[in-house]
């Protein structure tokens, strides 16, 4: 037999094991490893979020005359990192999982599996952790992280989402403000510019109109379809002034007005129409700057009666569209013809089309064009 050099002959131990655990033979990685835990559950009791992260170490012991080896440990979260020696552990020697519990953001009660994987894929093993998380009284900027005016008018949030808004209906939403000013604040909303088409849909009001020092109060915003049969996205922006002083930053709201569908009986859902597209997304990969590129999409009614395509809103300045008809017969179809209009500068770009039709399963439907302009 050939001289090896030296440096062939220090084989390591995970070396070892790695090699045997490729062969499906009766060695002694096939054996059930007969490992014991001092413990497999560990409740840390209440822990405070303000503490940060809080760790157990799960001991064990090889009490098989194998060696025993983790191969991995997989967690269900990124709020749990694992920590273990990736040696082989020897017959009668001990071992150790450290599982490291990140509370942050994660108030209430946990109750969280490790899952341990050894050389014997059969003999998994699942430890636990759990307890309950007290959160961290929260701050002034943590309930108000907008700031809408240099002058310390903060807000919640600067985005009312309403989501489907039905025919016939109304909603309101709220909106936290707080005063972390020295001074009063008269407070007044109005639309911007952009937004005065959708007057008579909405309302705001503010309370109270004069906010002291380290006061809240409330924005309450109102779409009213009561008496309107709009259809498609409803996007409104005001801003809130102070004094008269328009402040810096607005406040959208966001809304979808569909058909009302709450009353409809079994019968008529199940002779409902069924909107079906060929595809929702293209992506036309690498274009030039300044074309024109289009991609066609099938519309087709798979229900039981008439579609009507109520509204069609394009999302971006550089998207248009073409629909022959937006009413279909059940089996009937059409064709929507959408076109991407590249920019004149390199990016990557992302537009689309929003479509709501009378289709009770799912009112709204989004087609997106992409591209990378070079």
């Amino acid at each position: 037999m050939k001289n090896f050099p030296a440096s062939c002959k220090k084989i390591s131990w995970m070396a070892i094991a790695g090699i045997l655990c490729l062969f499906p033979c009766r060695c002694l990685f096939a054996q059930s490893s007969q490992v014991t835990y001092d413990a497999t559950v560990h409740d840390f009791g209440k822990i405070q979020e303000a503490d940060g992260p809080v760790s157990f170490t799960f001991t064990f012991t090889n009490t098989s005359r194998t060696l025993f080896l983790i191969e991995f440990v997989s967690v269900s979260c990124g709020c749990t990192t694992p920590e273990y020696s990736k040696e082989p552990v020897l017959p009668g020697k001990t071992g150790q999982i450290k599982v490291t519990y990140n509370p942050l953001g994660r108030p209430g009660v946990f109750n969280t599996p490790v899952i341990v994987t050894s050389n014997e894929r059969r003999d998994q093993v699942t430890l636990t952790i759990k307890g309950e998380v007290v959160p961290k009284p929260k701050t002034i900027q943590d309930q108000f992280p907008t700031v809408l005016s240099d002058n310390g008018l903060f807000a919640a949030t600067n985005n009312l989402i309403f989501g489907y808004l039905e025919q016939g209906n109304q909603k309101i939403q709220s909106l936290e403000i707080y005063n972390n000013g020295t001074k009063p604040m008269r407070l007044e909303a109005r639309l911007t510019p952009e937004s005065r088409a959708w007057e008579p849909l909405c309302t705001i009001e503010i309370i109270p109109a004069l906010l002291q020092p380290q006061e809240r109060g409330t924005i309450r915003f109102t779409y009213d379809l009561r008496q309107s049969d709009s259809y498609g996205l409803l996007a409104t922006a005001f801003v809130v002034t102070i004094d008269g002083q328009q402040t810096s930053k607005p406040i959208a709201a966001y809304a979808t007005a569909t058909d009302d569908f709450s009353q409809w009986t079994e019968e008529e859902l199940n002779q409902a129409p069924k909107a079906f597209f060929s595809a929702q997304f293209h992506h036309f990969g690498t274009a030039p700057r300044n074309r024109n590129l289009t991609r066609e999409f099938q519309i087709r009614n798979d229900g039981n009666s008439p579609l009507v395509i109520r509204k069609v809103t394009a999302n971006g300045p550089n998207i248009t569209y073409a629909l022959p008809q937006t009413s279909l017969a059940p089996g009937e179809s059409t064709t929507l013809r959408v076109t991407l209009k590249t920019s004149d500068q390199s990016e990557r770009m992302s537009e689309s089309l929003s479509i709501v039709v009378n289709d009770p399963d799912r009112p709204m439907r989004e087609i997106r064009l992409g591209a990378n302009v070079e």
